[in-house]
Protein backbone atom coordinates (compact mmCIF):
# COMPACT_ATOMS: atom_id res chain seq x y z
CA UNK A 1 0.00 0.00 0.00
CA UNK A 2 2.72 2.24 0.71
CA UNK A 3 4.49 1.70 -2.37
CA UNK A 4 1.80 3.19 -4.49
CA UNK A 5 0.94 5.88 -1.81
CA UNK A 6 4.46 6.82 -2.35
CA UNK A 7 3.71 6.81 -6.49
CA UNK A 8 0.58 8.89 -5.97
CA UNK A 9 2.22 11.44 -3.71
CA UNK A 10 5.33 11.94 -6.42
CA UNK A 11 2.57 11.53 -9.47
CA UNK A 12 4.60 8.47 -10.40
CA UNK A 13 3.51 6.09 -12.98
CA UNK A 14 6.32 4.08 -12.56
CA UNK A 15 10.57 4.43 -11.20
CA UNK A 16 12.19 7.48 -13.06
CA UNK A 17 15.06 4.95 -13.24
CA UNK A 18 13.18 2.22 -14.46
CA UNK A 19 14.43 3.15 -18.19
CA UNK A 20 18.31 3.63 -17.41
CA UNK A 21 18.22 0.29 -15.25
CA UNK A 22 16.53 -1.50 -18.32
CA UNK A 23 18.96 -0.17 -20.91
CA UNK A 24 21.69 -1.45 -18.71
CA UNK A 25 20.43 -4.73 -17.47
CA UNK A 26 22.34 -6.49 -20.22
CA UNK A 27 25.95 -5.25 -18.29
CA UNK A 28 24.47 -5.63 -14.87
CA UNK A 29 24.05 -9.39 -15.89
CA UNK A 30 27.69 -9.76 -16.92
CA UNK A 31 28.68 -7.91 -13.57
CA UNK A 32 26.54 -10.63 -11.40
CA UNK A 33 27.48 -13.53 -13.77
CA UNK A 34 28.67 -15.98 -11.57
CA UNK A 35 29.16 -14.23 -8.35
CA UNK A 36 28.90 -14.68 -4.74
CA UNK A 37 27.00 -11.23 -3.65
CA UNK A 38 27.62 -10.22 0.35
CA UNK A 39 25.07 -7.35 1.13
CA UNK A 40 25.92 -5.88 4.47
CA UNK A 41 22.40 -4.05 6.27
CA UNK A 42 20.47 -6.08 3.65
CA UNK A 43 16.94 -6.03 5.86
CA UNK A 44 16.97 -2.40 6.26
CA UNK A 45 14.51 -0.38 3.77
CA UNK A 46 16.61 0.17 0.84
CA UNK A 47 18.64 -3.00 1.54
CA UNK A 48 15.76 -5.07 1.09
CA UNK A 49 14.30 -2.91 -1.75
CA UNK A 50 17.60 -3.78 -3.64
CA UNK A 51 17.46 -7.62 -2.90
CA UNK A 52 13.99 -7.71 -4.03
CA UNK A 53 15.08 -6.06 -7.45
CA UNK A 54 17.78 -8.31 -7.61
CA UNK A 55 15.48 -11.36 -7.37
CA UNK A 56 13.34 -9.82 -10.04
CA UNK A 57 15.69 -9.17 -12.34
CA UNK A 58 17.19 -12.75 -12.11
CA UNK A 59 20.72 -11.63 -12.39
CA UNK A 60 22.94 -14.87 -12.78
CA UNK A 61 24.81 -14.36 -9.21
CA UNK A 62 25.28 -17.80 -8.18
CA UNK A 63 24.90 -17.26 -3.99
CA UNK A 64 23.51 -14.15 -2.07
CA UNK A 65 24.45 -13.79 1.93
CA UNK A 66 22.44 -11.48 3.60
CA UNK A 67 23.83 -10.25 6.92
CA UNK A 68 21.81 -7.68 9.10
CA UNK A 69 21.63 -7.18 12.78
CA UNK A 70 18.25 -6.84 12.99
CA UNK A 71 16.90 -10.11 13.54
CA UNK A 72 13.41 -9.48 13.22
CA UNK A 73 14.41 -7.30 9.64
CA UNK A 74 15.81 -10.13 8.57
CA UNK A 75 13.11 -12.84 9.35
CA UNK A 76 10.87 -10.92 7.24
CA UNK A 77 13.19 -10.31 4.26
CA UNK A 78 13.37 -13.80 4.41
CA UNK A 79 10.30 -14.30 3.74
CA UNK A 80 9.59 -11.56 1.10
CA UNK A 81 12.58 -13.07 -0.92
CA UNK A 82 11.85 -16.48 -0.38
CA UNK A 83 8.48 -15.96 -1.88
CA UNK A 84 9.90 -14.11 -4.66
CA UNK A 85 12.29 -16.69 -5.64
CA UNK A 86 9.73 -19.28 -5.47
CA UNK A 87 7.32 -17.71 -8.42
CA UNK A 88 11.08 -16.95 -10.52
CA UNK A 89 10.99 -19.27 -13.77
CA UNK A 90 14.91 -19.98 -13.20
CA UNK A 91 16.46 -22.63 -11.04
CA UNK A 92 16.46 -21.48 -6.94
CA UNK A 93 19.62 -20.13 -5.90
CA UNK A 94 21.38 -20.38 -2.65
CA UNK A 95 20.47 -17.66 -0.50
CA UNK A 96 22.28 -17.16 3.18
CA UNK A 97 20.45 -15.20 6.15
CA UNK A 98 22.88 -13.88 9.04
CA UNK A 99 22.13 -12.14 11.74
CA UNK A 100 25.40 -10.17 12.68
CA UNK A 101 26.53 -6.62 13.30
CA UNK A 102 29.18 -5.70 10.83
CA UNK A 103 31.76 -4.35 13.91
CA UNK A 104 32.04 -7.81 14.88
CA UNK A 105 31.26 -10.47 12.33
CA UNK A 106 34.12 -13.04 13.61
CA UNK A 107 36.68 -14.72 11.18
CA UNK A 108 34.77 -18.17 11.28
CA UNK A 109 32.00 -16.62 9.70
CA UNK A 110 34.00 -15.08 6.85
CA UNK A 111 36.28 -18.12 5.90
CA UNK A 112 33.12 -19.02 3.95
CA UNK A 113 34.05 -16.43 1.46
CA UNK A 114 37.57 -18.35 0.90
CA UNK A 115 38.23 -18.35 -2.45
CA UNK A 116 35.17 -16.43 -3.44
CA UNK A 117 33.82 -14.20 -6.64
CA UNK A 118 32.52 -11.37 -4.52
CA UNK A 119 30.40 -8.52 -5.04
CA UNK A 120 29.76 -6.88 -2.01
CA UNK A 121 27.02 -3.80 -0.80
CA UNK A 122 26.96 -2.07 1.72
CA UNK A 123 23.75 -0.48 3.14
CA UNK A 124 24.69 -0.43 6.89
CA UNK A 125 24.22 2.73 8.76
CA UNK A 126 23.08 4.81 11.46
CA UNK A 127 21.06 7.70 9.39
CA UNK A 128 19.79 9.80 11.41
CA UNK A 129 20.73 13.45 12.83
CA UNK A 130 19.57 12.38 16.68
CA UNK A 131 22.44 9.65 16.76
CA UNK A 132 24.10 12.53 17.39
CA UNK A 133 22.76 13.59 20.79
CA UNK A 134 25.29 11.77 22.75
CA UNK A 135 28.95 10.71 22.07
CA UNK A 136 28.40 7.18 22.47
CA UNK A 137 26.33 7.28 19.96
CA UNK A 138 28.60 8.94 17.83
CA UNK A 139 31.59 7.06 18.33
CA UNK A 140 29.17 3.67 17.26
CA UNK A 141 28.20 5.51 13.98
CA UNK A 142 32.16 6.45 13.13
CA UNK A 143 32.51 2.98 13.63
CA UNK A 144 29.84 1.64 11.45
CA UNK A 145 29.65 4.33 8.96
CA UNK A 146 33.56 4.44 8.37
CA UNK A 147 35.33 1.35 9.43
CA UNK A 148 33.80 -1.71 9.61
CA UNK A 149 32.78 -1.83 5.68
CA UNK A 150 36.65 -0.88 4.97
CA UNK A 151 38.09 -3.45 8.13
CA UNK A 152 35.69 -6.31 6.30
CA UNK A 153 37.25 -5.20 2.96
CA UNK A 154 40.42 -6.24 4.04
CA UNK A 155 39.72 -9.33 5.30
CA UNK A 156 37.43 -10.37 2.68
CA UNK A 157 39.78 -9.08 0.24
CA UNK A 158 42.69 -11.55 2.01
CA UNK A 159 40.15 -14.40 0.93
CA UNK A 160 39.10 -13.96 -2.48
CA UNK A 161 38.39 -11.29 -5.22
CA UNK A 162 35.80 -8.48 -5.15
CA UNK A 163 35.21 -7.30 -8.08
CA UNK A 164 32.71 -4.51 -6.84
CA UNK A 165 32.48 -2.78 -3.65
CA UNK A 166 29.86 -0.71 -3.20
CA UNK A 167 28.85 1.28 0.59
CA UNK A 168 25.80 3.73 0.51
CA UNK A 169 26.69 7.54 1.44
CA UNK A 170 24.15 10.10 1.36
CA UNK A 171 22.88 13.61 1.09
CA UNK A 172 24.24 15.09 4.12
CA UNK A 173 27.57 14.18 2.89
CA UNK A 174 27.48 17.51 0.84
CA UNK A 175 29.25 20.13 3.34
CA UNK A 176 27.62 18.33 6.19
CA UNK A 177 25.79 19.99 8.49
CA UNK A 178 25.40 17.02 11.35
CA UNK A 179 27.83 14.46 12.64
CA UNK A 180 25.94 11.68 10.61
CA UNK A 181 26.69 13.69 7.13
CA UNK A 182 30.31 14.24 8.30
CA UNK A 183 30.77 10.18 8.87
CA UNK A 184 29.32 9.51 5.73
CA UNK A 185 31.62 12.08 4.20
CA UNK A 186 34.55 9.89 5.80
CA UNK A 187 33.77 7.25 4.38
CA UNK A 188 33.71 8.78 1.03
CA UNK A 189 37.62 9.60 1.93
CA UNK A 190 37.95 6.37 3.19
CA UNK A 191 36.39 4.61 -0.35
CA UNK A 192 38.75 6.73 -2.11
CA UNK A 193 41.87 5.57 -0.05
CA UNK A 194 40.55 1.52 -1.03
CA UNK A 195 40.49 2.50 -4.87
CA UNK A 196 43.60 3.89 -4.86
CA UNK A 197 45.15 1.36 -3.15
CA UNK A 198 43.28 -1.60 -4.83
CA UNK A 199 42.77 -1.41 -9.01
CA UNK A 200 41.55 -4.78 -9.04
CA UNK A 201 38.17 -3.79 -7.32
CA UNK A 202 35.77 -1.04 -9.03
CA UNK A 203 33.98 1.29 -5.72
CA UNK A 204 30.96 3.22 -6.25
CA UNK A 205 29.10 4.90 -3.59
CA UNK A 206 25.54 7.06 -3.85
CA UNK A 207 23.92 9.99 -2.40
CA UNK A 208 20.06 10.60 -3.30
CA UNK A 209 17.11 11.51 -1.98
CA UNK A 210 15.12 11.12 0.99
CA UNK A 211 13.47 7.76 0.40
CA UNK A 212 9.63 7.44 1.18
CA UNK A 213 8.20 5.33 3.66
CA UNK A 214 11.66 3.85 4.78
CA UNK A 215 12.40 2.83 8.34
CA UNK A 216 12.88 5.67 10.65
CA UNK A 217 11.87 8.40 8.04
CA UNK A 218 9.38 11.18 8.87
CA UNK A 219 6.94 9.80 6.07
CA UNK A 220 6.70 6.45 7.71
CA UNK A 221 6.28 8.55 11.12
CA UNK A 222 3.54 10.56 9.17
CA UNK A 223 1.55 7.99 8.35
CA UNK A 224 1.89 5.48 12.18
CA UNK A 225 0.71 8.86 13.94
CA UNK A 226 -1.99 9.72 11.54
CA UNK A 227 -3.50 6.15 12.16
CA UNK A 228 -4.58 6.73 15.37
CA UNK A 229 -4.91 10.72 15.07
CA UNK A 230 -2.16 11.14 17.40
CA UNK A 231 -0.18 14.41 17.95
CA UNK A 232 2.76 15.04 15.98
CA UNK A 233 5.39 17.79 15.01
CA UNK A 234 6.58 18.60 11.72
CA UNK A 235 9.15 21.21 10.65
CA UNK A 236 7.24 24.61 9.20
CA UNK A 237 9.97 25.57 6.89
CA UNK A 238 11.97 22.53 5.69
CA UNK A 239 11.90 21.18 1.89
CA UNK A 240 13.16 17.85 0.51
CA UNK A 241 13.46 15.91 -2.65
CA UNK A 242 11.81 12.26 -2.50
CA UNK A 243 12.45 9.16 -4.49
CA UNK A 244 10.74 5.61 -3.82
CA UNK A 245 12.09 2.36 -2.48
CA UNK A 246 12.36 0.87 -5.75
CA UNK A 247 13.67 4.28 -7.17
CA UNK A 248 16.28 3.93 -4.28
CA UNK A 249 17.10 0.22 -5.18
CA UNK A 250 17.35 0.95 -9.09
CA UNK A 251 20.28 3.90 -8.50
CA UNK A 252 22.03 1.54 -6.05
CA UNK A 253 22.36 -1.53 -8.65
CA UNK A 254 22.96 1.42 -11.04
CA UNK A 255 25.94 2.52 -9.72
CA UNK A 256 27.55 -0.44 -9.53
CA UNK A 257 28.27 0.52 -13.76
CA UNK A 258 31.31 1.44 -15.29
CA UNK A 259 30.23 4.92 -14.98
CA UNK A 260 30.10 5.39 -11.23
CA UNK A 261 33.72 3.56 -11.41
CA UNK A 262 35.18 5.11 -8.54
CA UNK A 263 32.64 7.93 -8.22
CA UNK A 264 29.49 8.95 -6.20
CA UNK A 265 26.32 8.59 -8.63
CA UNK A 266 23.62 11.69 -7.55
CA UNK A 267 20.53 12.46 -8.94
CA UNK A 268 20.35 14.74 -12.17
CA UNK A 269 18.70 17.78 -11.38
CA UNK A 270 15.68 17.41 -14.12
CA UNK A 271 14.92 13.85 -12.13
CA UNK A 272 12.45 16.43 -9.69
CA UNK A 273 10.15 18.64 -10.59
CA UNK A 274 10.49 21.13 -7.15
CA UNK A 275 11.32 20.38 -3.88
CA UNK A 276 8.62 19.04 -1.96
CA UNK A 277 8.07 21.03 1.76
CA UNK A 278 7.38 18.90 5.26
CA UNK A 279 4.27 20.20 5.64
CA UNK A 280 2.85 19.86 1.73
CA UNK A 281 3.83 15.54 2.40
CA UNK A 282 1.97 15.90 5.70
CA UNK A 283 -1.09 17.07 3.84
CA UNK A 284 -0.79 14.13 1.30
CA UNK A 285 -0.22 11.67 3.99
CA UNK A 286 -3.37 12.78 5.54
CA UNK A 287 -5.51 12.97 2.18
CA UNK A 288 -4.65 9.09 1.41
CA UNK A 289 -6.80 8.81 5.12
CA UNK A 290 -9.22 11.20 4.18
CA UNK A 291 -7.53 13.41 7.13
CA UNK A 292 -7.78 16.93 7.36
CA UNK A 293 -4.85 18.86 9.23
CA UNK A 294 -5.46 20.75 12.58
CA UNK A 295 -2.15 22.83 13.13
CA UNK A 296 -1.55 24.17 16.51
CA UNK A 297 1.29 25.65 18.04
CA UNK A 298 2.58 23.46 20.72
CA UNK A 299 1.61 20.01 22.65
CA UNK A 300 -0.85 21.80 24.81
CA UNK A 301 -2.83 23.04 22.04
CA UNK A 302 -2.70 19.64 20.59
CA UNK A 303 -4.54 18.19 23.89
CA UNK A 304 -7.01 20.56 24.56
CA UNK A 305 -8.26 20.84 20.98
CA UNK A 306 -11.37 19.67 20.10
CA UNK A 307 -11.59 18.11 16.94
CA UNK A 308 -13.75 16.81 14.33
CA UNK A 309 -14.21 13.10 13.22
CA UNK A 310 -11.80 13.88 10.00
CA UNK A 311 -9.56 16.22 11.65
CA UNK A 312 -5.56 15.03 12.86
CA UNK A 313 -3.51 17.36 15.25
CA UNK A 314 -0.04 18.29 14.03
CA UNK A 315 2.05 21.02 15.44
CA UNK A 316 4.32 22.92 13.39
CA UNK A 317 7.31 23.63 14.86
CA UNK A 318 10.04 26.04 13.30
CA UNK A 319 12.58 23.27 11.96
CA UNK A 320 15.65 25.08 14.34
CA UNK A 321 17.37 21.56 15.43
CA UNK A 322 20.74 20.81 15.45
CA UNK A 323 22.38 19.33 12.28
CA UNK A 324 18.94 19.94 9.78
CA UNK A 325 19.72 21.86 6.44
CA UNK A 326 16.32 23.93 5.11
CA UNK A 327 16.95 22.63 1.65
CA UNK A 328 18.18 19.62 0.05
CA UNK A 329 21.83 19.82 -1.85
CA UNK A 330 23.50 16.58 -3.57
CA UNK A 331 27.05 18.03 -3.92
CA UNK A 332 29.32 20.54 -2.32
CA UNK A 333 30.24 23.88 -3.36
CA UNK A 334 33.49 22.12 -3.98
CA UNK A 335 32.10 19.66 -6.55
CA UNK A 336 31.63 19.49 -10.07
CA UNK A 337 29.09 17.04 -10.82
CA UNK A 338 29.58 15.28 -14.63
CA UNK A 339 27.43 14.10 -16.91
CA UNK A 340 27.14 10.28 -17.58
CA UNK A 341 25.53 8.24 -20.85
CA UNK A 342 22.33 7.60 -18.37
CA UNK A 343 20.45 11.20 -18.16
CA UNK A 344 18.75 10.50 -14.90
CA UNK A 345 21.79 10.27 -12.70
CA UNK A 346 25.08 12.55 -12.61
CA UNK A 347 29.06 10.97 -10.94
CA UNK A 348 30.81 12.84 -8.40
CA UNK A 349 34.40 11.57 -8.32
CA UNK A 350 35.70 10.23 -4.85
CA UNK A 351 37.54 12.40 -3.02
CA UNK A 352 41.02 12.91 -3.13
CA UNK A 353 42.91 11.61 -0.09
CA UNK A 354 43.20 13.95 3.24
CA UNK A 355 45.40 14.08 5.32
CA UNK A 356 44.31 12.65 9.07
CA UNK A 357 41.06 10.66 7.62
CA UNK A 358 42.83 7.65 6.50
CA UNK A 359 41.74 4.04 7.99
CA UNK A 360 44.81 3.76 9.93
CA UNK A 361 44.79 7.20 11.87
CA UNK A 362 40.79 6.77 11.93
CA UNK A 363 40.71 3.45 13.42
CA UNK A 364 43.15 4.69 15.87
CA UNK A 365 41.20 7.44 17.28
CA UNK A 366 37.98 4.93 17.88
CA UNK A 367 39.69 2.75 19.64
CA UNK A 368 40.10 5.66 22.41
CA UNK A 369 38.21 5.80 25.24
CA UNK A 370 38.22 9.20 25.22
CA UNK A 371 35.61 11.59 23.41
CA UNK A 372 38.03 14.71 23.10
CA UNK A 373 40.26 13.54 20.02
CA UNK A 374 37.23 12.17 18.17
CA UNK A 375 35.36 15.63 18.60
CA UNK A 376 38.50 17.50 16.87
CA UNK A 377 38.54 14.83 14.48
CA UNK A 378 34.72 15.97 13.62
CA UNK A 379 35.62 19.55 13.95
CA UNK A 380 38.64 19.87 11.72
CA UNK A 381 37.23 18.09 9.03
CA UNK A 382 37.09 20.81 5.88
CA UNK A 383 33.73 20.74 4.76
CA UNK A 384 32.10 20.32 8.01
CA UNK A 385 29.92 23.55 9.20
CA UNK A 386 27.64 21.50 11.99
CA UNK A 387 24.56 23.53 12.49
CA UNK A 388 24.38 23.91 16.40
CA UNK A 389 21.16 24.29 17.93
CA UNK A 390 20.08 23.69 21.88
CA UNK A 391 17.08 21.89 19.98
CA UNK A 392 18.03 18.30 19.58
CA UNK A 393 15.63 16.14 17.05
CA UNK A 394 15.48 14.11 20.32
CA UNK A 395 13.70 16.73 21.58
CA UNK A 396 11.37 17.68 19.48
CA UNK A 397 8.01 15.93 18.51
Amino acid sequence: MLDKLANQILSLPDSRFQSPFDAHKASLENLFAAKHVLVLGASGSIGGATMEELIRADFPWTRLTLVDKDENGLTRLARRLNSLSARAATTPKQISFVCADINTIGDEFLAHFQNESLIVLNFAALKHVRSEANSESLKYMLRTNCLAPIALFHKLRALGTISNFFTISTDKAADPANYMGATKRMGEYLLRELADNHPETVFSSTRFANVLFSNGSISESIWHHTENREPFGIPKNINRFFITLQEAAHISLLSLSPEFANAISIPAGSVFKEEISIQSLTESICAARALTPYYVSDMESAQSSTLTADQTPIILTGGDTAGEKTSEVFESISEQAEAVAMAELKRIQLPPPLAGYDYATLSKLSAQDTWEPISTLFSNLPEFKHKASKLSLFNSI
